[in-house]
């Protein structure tokens, strides 16, 4: 599963359910052939599922420095508390979703790789990156 430090780190990084099976042959086929695009990360989801279904998904991880890691349909949920006598003292939570949005994260990577021919997917795009958050796409005047 992702490293502690990574997932807490303030960088664009790709956390998604592909990178727990990038080492899958369907996977690696498809990026060979067609890059880590939208059909890449919908066939890494459909992998996912059947791992969930056969129990083959990593445990969570829980860590001496009060981190947990869970895995999670859209990739690697952390969160880190410390407490001092018995109070909770501090607590930080990241989502595959704070990384999808960040300024150059994969999102807006995505979003700039899409040809113009193909921005009505653009939807289709943001369901496929993050299908848990309800989202309206509108376009910008002269955009």
């Amino acid at each position: 599963m992702t490293h502690a430090n990574s997932v807490f780190s303030a960088l664009p990084q790709d956390n998604s359910p592909a990178l727990r099976h990038r080492e899958h042959p369907v996977l690696q086929g498809l990026l060979a052939r067609y890059g880590a695009g939208p059909l890449w990360r919908a066939t890494a989801r459909l992998i996912d599922a059947e791992a969930c279904y056969l129990g083959g998904l990593p445990p969570l991880q829980r860590l001496a420095d009060g981190t947990a890691l869970a895995p999670a349909a859209r990739g690697v949920y952390a969160v880190r508390a410390s407490a001092i006598d018995g109070r909770l003292v501090a607590f930080q939570r990241v989502t595959p979703t704070d990384h999808l949005f960040l300024p150059d994260g994969m999102l807006s990577q995505s979003f700039a790789s899409l040809p113009p021919a193909k921005k009505t997917f653009a939807a289709l795009l943001l369901d496929i990156l993050d299908p848990c958050v309800p989202c309206q796409l509108e376009e910008i005047h002269n955009a």
